[in-house]
């Protein structure tokens, strides 16, 4: 793996015209826009000695339409990057982010084209066709996650070149662990389930390990669904044939577990790994958690 051919491709440098663009390495902070990035940065930073700082609150979530408060701003102002998940997701404040600074920007998804070809020809193999519009919660496939943490080892081989040999040992064993997983919870033996899902991050999860989501509700406190919207889904996912009822520990599981409890089938409680839990010890034992899950519905269908 060479790390320098492909660095210059990741890294941004943000600055406003006529600011000065002089960076800061020898504090050592890097920010990560959220807590996905926090905790797959932290496993490519690992023992480097370099300080890695969540900016959104832990209990932030997704970033849609988040604003960088004071303190935000404040932190950024202190770091030599920001890594930041990209498609879209940090759309709201990246702009005001790198305003008046000369911190670099590591975009986590800038790897995606590169192995795209190959992607869609597996996608292909498999009679799939997917369009995922602007949903960019790639971190819940274990690929898309290694080649975030690829672009992310890449992007701080760059700017510490001092470390490019952690950082290079670092992908490595990030990379294995995925594969470990999914020799450990390999799906595609079985027949494929169909779910309806109250979160946007699990199609990407699910895609993955052979589950279609027919139907996806994200609850928030501006779109509830409807008693109606609800019966209607209800009955629509016993027509097909739904298998299970998919939903994170918020706000969405009330409304999830009514559709699960009417049609009679398991409600599974996910983790999106958007916010910080007790159950979030880290990215692999919250994905080792998520699969066994899924392994436990494969094997009662």
């Amino acid at each position: 793996m060479h790390i320098k051919k492909l660095a210059s491709l990741l890294i941004i440098p943000l600055a406003l015209t006529g600011c000065t663009n002089s960076l800061r390495y020898e504090d050592n902070i890097i920010s990560a826009s959220f807590y996905p990035m926090y905790l797959i940065g932290s496993e490519i930073a690992k023992d480097s000695g370099i300080e890695i700082k969540n900016t959104a609150s832990p209990q932030t979530g997704c970033l849609h339409d988040y604003q960088l408060t004071t303190g935000n701003i404040r932190q950024l102002s202190h770091s030599d990057v920001l890594i930041i998940n990209g498609g879209g997701m940090e759309d709201s404040f990246i702009e005001k982010a790198s305003e008046n600074s000369g911190i670099r920007i590591i975009d986590s998804s800038s790897h995606f084209g590169h192995h795209e070809d190959d992607h869609h020809e597996e996608e292909s193999d498999h009679g799939h066709d997917h369009d995922h519009g602007e949903n960019s919660h790639y971190w819940t496939s274990l690929s898309h996650a290694s080649l975030q943490a690829e672009a992310i080892a890449h992007g701080l081989a760059e700017i510490y070149p001092e470390k490019e040999v952690l950082f290079e040992s670092n992908l490595e064993a990030f990379e294995e662990n995925c594969h470990i997983l999914k020799e450990k919870y390999d799906f595609s033996s079985y027949n494929s389930i169909k779910v309806v899902s109250f979160h946007e991050a699990f199609e990407f999860f699910c895609e993955e390990n052979n589950i279609e989501i027919v139907k996806t509700f994200e609850i928030d406190e501006n779109s509830t669904p409807s008693a109606k919207e609800l019966a209607s889904v209800a009955k629509e996912a016993k027509h097909l044939g739904v298998s299970a009822i998919f939903a994170a520990n918020d706000g969405g599981k009330i409304y999830a577990r009514t559709i699960a409890e009417e049609i009679g089938v398991p409600l599974v409680i996910l983790n999106p790994l958007t916010y910080e839990n007790e159950e979030t010890e880290s990215y692999f034992s919250s994905m080792d958690k998520n699969l066994s899950l899924i392994k436990e519905l494969f094997e009662n269908e």
